[in-house]
């Protein structure tokens, strides 16, 4: 009898252990060797012991190397327990399309090498605008450029995406786990209906 009620058991657990979200499961994306998890203040000082300094004493901003770039990084937290559940690093400005493009590449190669194809790649120009035009900056600042992609992964999502910063390009990578995004909208729903 015993041993029955272990195969069900062991079956169902094959099937249903997928189904689990990313909170029941505790697992957490990596940014940096880091678990995304905890408080902005833990995460922070986790930061710190890798070599980022904050850019200001009140900026949950900091600066450091990530992958051999310089970049700047900010979490986002979740509303009531304030768990990071998002961390973004920012490249430092390019002021052509050809380096913001070559950096975004770079990326994306090493991305997919480790993780495999992404989910979602979209590398375009909307017209008027084409690569090459000369005219890229002005395009990204018309929101007519999508350099983009995506992986969906059980652990979260992280996502690179080239982005205009208004006289130049910036490449943008996002590292969103999926149990902090759980755990933000539960945050958020709670908030919301407290207030009705």
């Amino acid at each position: 009898m015993r041993r029955i009620f272990l195969m069900t058991a062991l079956f169902v657990y094959s099937f249903m252990g997928p189904l689990l979200s990313a909170q029941e499961q505790d697992i957490h994306l990596m940014f940096k060797q880091t678990e995304i998890k905890g408080t902005r203040h833990e995460f922070l000082a986790e930061m710190k012991s890798k070599g980022f300094v904050p850019l200001n004493n009140e900026s949950a901003e900091m600066s450091g190397q990530f992958a051999g770039y310089a970049v700047a990084v900010t979490t986002d937290v979740t509303p009531l327990t304030e768990t990071v559940y998002q961390v973004c690093a920012r490249l430092e400005p390019k002021s052509s399309w050809k380096e913001a493009e070559d950096d975004y590449a770079v990326f994306k190669t090493n991305l997919t090498r480790k993780y495999g194809e992404p989910a979602i790649a979209k590398e375009q120009f909307h017209s008027p605008y084409r690569k090459g035009d000369g005219y890229e900056l002005k395009a990204a600042a018309n929101g007519k450029v999508e350099y983009i992609s995506c992986w969906i992964l059980p652990a979260g999502e992280i996502t690179i995406q080239v982005v205009s910063g208004g006289r130049d390009f910036r490449l943008l990578i996002r590292y969103a786990d999926a149990a902090g995004r759980e755990l933000q909208e539960a945050e958020k729903t709670e908030i919301f209906l407290r207030d009705l």
